[in-house]
C-alpha cells in the first residue's frame, strides 16, 4: 500500500487539471503565496486579471489563474466579521469593477475562513453596482474587515462545510474572453 503525504500543490494541480479538462487553459501563478495581507493581494491579482482581459498578456483569455496560500488580514481594533478569502475577493471587485469577463473566487480548504462557518466568497465586474444598489460602503465595510456581512448580503458566499482538511486557501481567478463585451 503506497502512502502520500497531502500538500498545497495537490489542491492547486487539481483546479488545474479540471479546468484543462473543461477546455480552459490554466495556470499556477503560485502554490504557496503566504503572509500577504488580504487586500492588496486581491487588488493585486485583479490588476493582473485586467491586464489579461485587455491586452492579452500575460496570457491569452480565455484562461484561468491559480493561486495557493494563505494571506492574512491584521484586523487591529476592528469589531467585523469576516476572513481573508471574503476580504481578498471584496478588494478585487473594486479593481475589476464594471468587467463582463472577470470573476474572482477564494476559499479556504477546510471550509471555514476566518472565525466564520463559511469558506469563502466570489466577485466579478457586476459587484460594486450590487453593493451600491444595497447601499453597502465596500471601503467601510473592508476597513472594519466586515466581509461577512457584505458577501452574505450580497449571496456571494462561498458554504462548503467542514472538509476535515487543511491544504491551505485556494484562488481561482477566470478571465473570459472579450468577444462577448
Amino acid at each position: 500500500m503506497e502512502f502520500r503525504v497531502m500538500h498545497p500543490g495537490y489542491l492547486i494541480e487539481a483546479a488545474q487539471r479540471t479546468a484543462e479538462e473543461l477546455g480552459i487553459s490554466a495556470s499556477i501563478l503560485a502554490t504557496t503565496m503566504n503572509d500577504i495581507e488580504a487586500r492588496p493581494m486581491g487588488e493585486f491579482l485583479a490588476n493582473i486579471a485586467q491586464e489579461i482581459e485587455v491586452f492579452g498578456r500575460p496570457f491569452k483569455p480565455p484562461c484561468v489563474l491559480l493561486v495557493g496560500g494563505e494571506a492574512v488580514v491584521p484586523i487591529g481594533k476592528s469589531t467585523g466579521i469576516g476572513g481573508r478569502n471574503k476580504e481578498l475577493v471584496l478588494a478585487a471587485a473594486a479593481i475589476i469593477d464594471g468587467s463582463r469577463n472577470i470573476v474572482i473566487g477564494s476559499v479556504d480548504s477546510d471550509g471555514t475562513d476566518g472565525p466564520t462557518n463559511t469558506a469563502g466568497g466570489i466577485a466579478d465586474g457586476q459587484t460594486m453596482s450590487r453593493l451600491h444598489e444595497e447601499g453597502i460602503d465596500l471601503y467601510a465595510e473592508l476597513n472594519n474587515h466586515n466581509s461577512e456581512f457584505v458577501l452574505n448580503r450580497l449571496n456571494d458566499i462561498i458554504h462548503t462545510g467542514s472538509t476535515s482538511t487543511n491544504m491551505r486557501d485556494i484562488r481561482v481567478i477566470y478571465i473570459g474572453s472579450r468577444k462577448n463585451d
